[in-house]
């Protein structure tokens, strides 16, 4: 039996449609078995199938986009539009900003993150003599260095 709503084949003694999930009401099956009620059945809004005398698919749905909830990070729905590094090695990125932060976004033609990182990398190292805090300030723009570049040759944060 076909269903009544999206054409697709289902079993005869199928109540819903295995395809779009409504109702296959009984009467297409007495239509189909030529039983009463086939006279009472017509399909005004539908073309009848010259093969199989039920009426042919129609698109009952539009397509939309899903919607992206913008309080979620990434979540804009301009997110995607972004210019992203392509054929960029994720692993020399990671490891330029390892030796020099900053470098590693050069390499990837982010300019405009490398040059800040490159100068906060280089005025922090004085700050070595200071224990805890030039120890804190250097690994952790090391850290933010290195994880940028990481992303930025992998396609997960867009350039800029």
């Amino acid at each position: 039996m076909f269903c009544n709503h999206c054409g697709s084949p289902n079993a005869d003694q199928a109540s819903y449609c295995e395809k779009c999930g409504l109702a296959v009401s009984n009467r297409a099956q007495a239509v189909a078995a030529g039983g009463p009620g086939s006279q009472s059945v017509s399909y005004s809004s539908a073309q009848a199938s010259p093969a199989t005398g039920y009426p042919s698919p129609q698109p009952q749905y539009q397509a939309q986009a899903p919607y992206v909830d913008p309080r979620i990070r990434g979540g804009s729905p301009s997110s995607g539009s972004g210019i992203y590094a392509v054929g960029k090695s994720p692993i020399l990125a990671l490891f330029l900003s390892f030796m020099i932060p900053g470098v590693g976004q050069f390499y990837n033609g982010d300019s405009k993150r490398g040059f800040p990182m490159f100068l906060v990398g280089v005025f922090s190292l004085p700050l070595l003599a200071i224990p805890l805090i030039g120890w804190a300030a250097v690994v952790g723009v090391h850290i933010w260095s290195m994880v940028n570049a990481y992303n930025v040759a992998n396609s997960k944060t867009p350039i800029g």
